[in-house]
């Protein structure tokens, strides 16, 4: 990304690598949903984004689909769930074209039961509502939806926001398979401590542009907290 230029963005660049788990962090408003939602063509933006070395130009959330990008949106439930339909179909939302016309409906029921089963998705039945969910468990229909696409980026938005502790720690182990298997995570997290102790490094936004880099030795709370608030490390404003 070089540059990238939004309403709430101000000239943002980086690099996100094959495999690596890229933490975004700052206070709440910063400039962090505008990243993720530009970078899936989903809001006007300007500047130049690459991928694998190409310039890629995404005007509609469906482009950025089609190269392999997925987006885990922070509000489940208006933007992640149709909380009045099945649990299969939610799962099944963004790749139903993939099963053909007519519709492969039984292949579509084995894909959808293999990565509930892989998530450990605790439900009554696929053509149970959405609704039916514990909230860490619509959490992980959100998740599953648009791991079923495969995709090689994944951009999350605060996604462990208001799950209990063990689908959280579910979900780290999930993030941790993913980069070993070579995608590419871009995490917004509103808790600091998730993103020192889940990041390879950790971007911090303030007022739109990015204040500090942090990784190693630098990529301590303190330190988070401290550019979060516009403040350089060791204390200079």
């Amino acid at each position: 990304m070089e540059n990238l230029t939004a309403e709430t963005l101000h000239g943002v660049s980086f690099k996100l690598r094959k495999g690596e788990l890229l933490g975004i962090g700052g206070l709440r408003g910063q400039g962090q949903r505008d990243l993720l939602l530009s970078l899936f063509g989903d809001i006007p933006h300007s500047g130049v984004v690459k991928l694998l070395g190409s310039e890629v130009t995404f005007k509609h959330p469906r482009e950025a689909m089609k190269q392999g990008l997925a987006l885990v949106p922070g509000d489940r439930a208006r933007e992640g769930l149709l909380y009045i339909r099945s649990i299969l179909d939610n799962l099944m939302l963004p790749s139903w074209r993939q099963y053909g016309l007519p519709l492969r409906v039984g292949k579509a029921k084995q894909d959808a039961a293999r990565a509930g089963s892989e998530l450990n998705l605790k439900m009554p039945g696929l053509q149970e509502p959405v609704s039916s969910l514990s909230g860490g468990n619509a959490q992980k229909v959100v998740i599953g939806k648009w791991l079923m696409r495969q995709p090689q980026v994944l951009l999350l938005d605060d996604p462990t926001k208001g799950v209990d502790v063990g689908t959280k720690a579910e979900f780290y182990a999930l993030l941790t398979r993913l980069c070993e298997e070579g995608k590419s995570i871009l995490l917004y997290s509103s808790d600091d401590e998730e993103l020192v102790g889940l990041c390879d490094r950790v971007l911090v936004l303030h007022d739109g542009k990015i204040r500090a880099e942090l990784a190693g030795e630098s990529l301590t709370k303190e330190n988070l907290i401290a550019a979060s608030l516009g403040v350089a490390q060791g204390g200079a404003a």
